[in-house]
């Protein structure tokens, strides 16, 4: 899909309102997924349980207004988005979820 540079990965809140964004890799990405997805199985939850609380807290925080949202509150929500990025329950391709992944710039000389 796209190359190991890196990308930008948008994160938004609900309405689509843009939340944060990092410059990563497609690898970076699923690992940051794949740390908190073994935190869960370190923890005894299995993938649909993790599912689950992922996309309630994913909906809870979208409900919050960001001036009331930790900073913690913020690096979870993102690691939640890229976990269920990593296991392919939300696609940056769909304009409902709350990832895009912005494609690599292409420079035309004129």
């Amino acid at each position: 899909m796209f190359s190991e540079t890196h990308l930008w990965f948008i994160f938004y809140h609900r309405n689509l309102k843009p939340l944060a964004s990092q410059k990563l890799s497609i690898k970076g990405a699923k690992d940051i997924g794949s740390k908190l997805i073994l935190d869960g199985f370190k923890n005894g939850y299995d993938v649909k349980k993790q599912i689950a609380v992922y996309i309630a807290f994913i909906n809870k925080f979208q409900n919050t207004k960001l001036y009331k949202s930790t900073e913690a509150d913020k690096q979870y929500y993102i690691s939640c988005i890229l976990a269920l990025y990593k296991l392919e329950i939300l696609d940056p391709d769909d304009p409902t979820d709350p990832i895009y992944i912005a494609p690599k710039r292409k420079y035309v000389r004129t």
